[in-house]
């Protein structure tokens, strides 16, 4: 065994996945890892055979590196022998699990070598480009439910700005906002939700939501995305630990109350944003989001590392990362919900750097995180 990170190169990848990696080495890979730029010193590499231009990479790569241990991602399984293989869109639980087994290779001094038939005859793929947009259609009909199909805007198209809002009070989500802020404030206990059809109580210090057992998924999902009725009578109270334990520890079915109200945010805003909620400003995202129980929405690792490494707007977010921006939105919409994003009121844009030719603000133009929070909180 040893402390040192693991030396790892990429191949087929662009910048932004680049950062993404680079984040998730230092944070939940706890710095086993690190990236290197040639290949020469890496222990081992990650593949993305996603690329247009796979095949070809693909034979070259194989061909220079035949006993390198490998991690491959991809939209689909790849029927390939003797790598180790991560599915696309990323979960950073299932990542890391992977990136354990590679470091168990490596410290075991086992080399991944391909039998000798493989190595004289290269792999190749039909139809990459066809694939590749066959699974990507799929991920986008798999996610409607979450992004919706809302195409992107500019600022100047002030006829089209009201389709990309909406407001959370509206819905379950508002109301459900302001129980989670009564439940907060509750030490021993938390809020006890009637007027829907199962009851709901909410407890924020143990991150735990107990919903009867009649809401499943699809009436969850069509609650929220419905507005909320004017005949519809909700009431919210307190209620004590003691008369949960007693009444309905046994009779609602427990999950996270951060996944619940994820989820409650993707169903909603659909590829929108809570009104008023200002396009030009930077993003702050407090910590990186636990995946490995949420719903990962399309490119919400890349966005994740992006805000982490460098705030910046939502509109500039989809730009820099070049992707629709209901995705943007619906990350956000869902972050901010559990309070892990929030909206820098105080960022200025004067003094700004490129990156992949795209304009960001520098490090050192940007206060530091708890000045920003005493700001947010100001305003």
């Amino acid at each position: 065994m040893t402390n040192n990170p693991i030396p790892i190169a990429v191949f087929g990848m662009d910048r932004s996945t680049r950062q993404m990696l680079e984040i998730l080495f230092r944070g939940p890979g706890k710095g086993n890892y690190v990236l290197v730029e040639q290949d020469q010193t890496a222990a081992a590499s990650i593949f993305d055979l996603d690329n247009l231009q796979a095949s070809q990479l693909w034979a070259d790569y194989r061909k220079n590196h035949p006993n390198l241990p490998i991690i491959i991602l991809s939209l689909a399984p790849k029927n390939i022998d003797h790598v180790l293989f991560v599915e696309k869109p990323i979960k950073v639980g299932n990542l890391l699990k992977t990136l354990v087994k590679l470091k168990e290779l490596i410290e075991n001094k086992t080399n991944v070598v391909l039998p000798k038939n493989e190595q004289e005859k290269p792999i190749t793929y039909h139809h990459v480009k066809l694939q590749t947009e066959i699974n990507l259609e799929e991920a986008e009909e798999k996610y409607h439910e979450f992004c919706g199909f809302i195409e992107d805007i500019t600022l100047q198209d002030t006829d089209k700005l009201d389709r990309i809002y909406y407001d959370p009070n509206q819905y379950l989500q508002g109301y459900l906002e302001k129980a989670t802020a009564l439940a907060e404030q509750t030490r021993n206990g938390g809020v006890f939700i009637e007027g829907l059809s199962e009851p709901i109580i909410l407890i924020p210090e143990q991150n735990l939501a107990l919903l009867g057992k009649n809401l499943n998924e699809r009436t969850l999902r069509t609650m929220n995305s419905l507005p909320l009725s004017n005949s519809r009578r909700l009431h919210m109270h307190t209620i004590t630990d003691n008369e949960i334990k007693q009444h309905y520890l046994e009779q609602l079915e427990p999950q996270p109350l951060s996944n619940f109200l994820w989820k409650t945010s993707l169903w909603t805003a659909r590829g929108r944003l809570p009104k008023e909620t200002d396009l030009s400003k930077d993003i702050i995202l407090l910590e990186w989001p636990n995946f490995t129980r949420l719903v990962v929405t399309p490119h919400a690792l890349e966005i994740s590392a992006l805000w982490l490494s460098q705030p910046c707007s939502l509109l500039d977010t989809a730009q820099i990362l070049n992707i629709p921006q209901r995705y943007v939105f619906t990350f956000f919409s869902a972050a901010r919900m559990i309070k892990l994003a929030l909206v820098d009121r105080q960022a200025s844009h004067q003094t700004k750097i490129m990156i992949n030719g795209k304009s960001l603000l520098p490090h050192s133009e940007k206060r530091g995180l708890l000045q920003r929070l005493l700001s947010h909180l100001r305003s």
